[in-house]
């Protein structure tokens, strides 16, 4: 399920999808730009991070907000509106290595069972990428402790 919402939060349109994807039409594109999505990551039942292709559609189509919500978490991303796909491309494959040996290392070392690893690796991967470009790629993870 997705939701596209105006800046003031008024809701623009809602789209379902499939288990692991929703796709958007063009003219439902055109209207992104600005735009805050809203849509659940139920692949793992705490929630999923972004992405990569969530974090194109959103530079790509210049959307003021990106969120993403999990059965556990909340994932919010925005990003300078000048950043481009590539730029960020360029900074995630710079981050990468030592990202990946970070969450590698909690995992062999038994910190973290194989269900986090999985559930926490892109959520890793955009922490180091917003690190890396502080105000231009502003990347949170929210506990919401919403029960259902």
């Amino acid at each position: 399920e997705a939701e596209l919402f105006s800046p003031d939060g008024k809701s623009i349109f809602h789209k379902s999808g499939d288990a692991t994807s929703i796709t958007f039409t063009l003219d439902e594109m055109r209207q992104f730009d600005g735009g805050i999505l809203t849509h659940n990551h139920p692949r793992h039942a705490d929630g999923t991070s972004f992405s990569i292709e969530d974090i194109q559609v959103m530079t790509d189509w210049k959307l003021k907000e990106i969120r993403a919500v999990g059965g556990k978490y909340l994932h919010t991303l925005s990003v300078d509106s000048a950043l481009t796909f590539q730029q960020f491309q360029d900074v995630a494959n710079s981050v990468a290595p030592e990202a990946k040996a970070r969450i590698r290392k909690l995992k062999a070392d038994g910190k973290i069972t194989e269900d986090e690893y999985n559930r926490d690796w892109w959520h890793n991967m955009w922490s180091s990428v917003s690190d890396a470009l502080g105000d231009r790629f502003r990347y949170k993870r929210i506990e919401h402790g919403y029960t259902g």
